[in-house]
């Protein structure tokens, strides 16, 4: 079972991952979602553009942690990670020491950047 704080992170990720891609479907982008080991990334394309959007996190699946997260938020190009740009990351708390927590209020926060990000930029 899930601690407070744990499942608030877990509901914000949910419904922000819900909320990105309706927001980038939207704007007319495809998405599709990877797993690697603890971690999630879904990327985000849009046909005739070179700029590939994605979405880190933990899946949360209970194999290394049972806590779904939003991590970064990272933007390039397709073909290549010159010039790719981390717009949030490690869940927006740069001071975070252990890789198993997060804190709560500044995963919201992120989230929220993200979201903001993508309807100005994407």
């Amino acid at each position: 079972m899930l601690n407070a704080n744990n499942t608030k992170i877990q509901n914000d990720a949910i419904a922000g991952i819900a909320a990105i891609n309706k927001l980038m479907k939207s704007k007319g982008y495809k998405y599709k979602t990877f797993k690697h080991s603890a971690l999630f990334s879904t990327d985000y394309t849009k046909e005739g553009s070179d700029t590939r959007i994605t979405v880190c996190g933990w899946h949360g699946d209970g194999r290394y942690s049972d806590v779904k997260t939003i991590l970064d938020l990272f933007v390039g190009k397709i073909s290549t990670v010159v010039g790719l740009q981390k717009i949030v990351g490690d869940a927006n708390d740069p001071s975070r020491e252990a890789w198993c927590e997060v804190n709560a209020k500044l995963h919201k926060e992120g989230i929220d950047i993200i979201l903001e990000y993508l309807k100005i930029n994407a």
